[in-house]
């Protein structure tokens, strides 16, 4: 049901933002960092166990965006487990530009170039999280930002001032 109302709430935004735009074609008037849907399989997981974690990705904004995965500690990344690309047969290796925590969270931040999902602008990234401790409905959470050029990357994510506004999520748990 909440998924639904998400896209009916970006269903609706896209809708106004092209009534006041002037008109076009449905997608080119988006001019956001990306839309950005995520799930995860399976949803509960004993300790030491993995979730394979799919965001799917379309409409990436000219100059790349940050995407922001946030969890809580009783998850961690899996090394290496990262992969993008259009679709799942032609998927390829990516390193997180930063995995780091706080106290309360994790993140996982990627850089994606508009080109890394080919000519479509559409797919998908896939990685793999891994229980750590107990966990009762931890959410994973994902947010897009234009990556700006101007800025360097290195400086562009600060954990302590993350600006992640969570544009899709999931609930995973972690038994034992």
């Amino acid at each position: 049901m909440r998924r639904k109302l998400k896209i009916f709430a970006i269903f609706l935004v896209a809708l106004l933002t092209q009534e006041s735009c002037g008109g076009g074609k449905g997608d080119s008037n988006f001019v956001g960092a990306a839309l950005v849907y995520i799930n995860a399989e399976p949803r509960t997981i004993d300790r030491g166990d993995r979730t394979r974690v799919t965001i799917n990705i379309e409409q990436v904004h000219p100059n790349g965006i940050l995407l922001k995965l946030k969890y809580p500690t009783g998850l961690g990344y899996v090394a290496k487990s990262a992969r993008i690309g259009e679709r799942l047969e032609q998927l390829k290796a990516i390193n997180p530009a930063f995995n780091l925590s706080d106290e309360v969270h994790k993140f996982t931040v990627f850089t994606i170039s508009r080109s890394a999902l080919g000519e479509k602008n559409k797919g998908l990234l896939r990685l793999e999280l891994t229980g750590l401790s107990r966990l009762d409905k931890g959410v994973v959470a994902v947010d897009a930002d234009v990556n700006d050029p101007k800025i360097n990357d290195e400086v562009e994510f600060d954990i302590n001032d993350p600006q992640f506004e969570p544009e899709d999520l999931v609930e995973i748990t972690v038994r034992g």
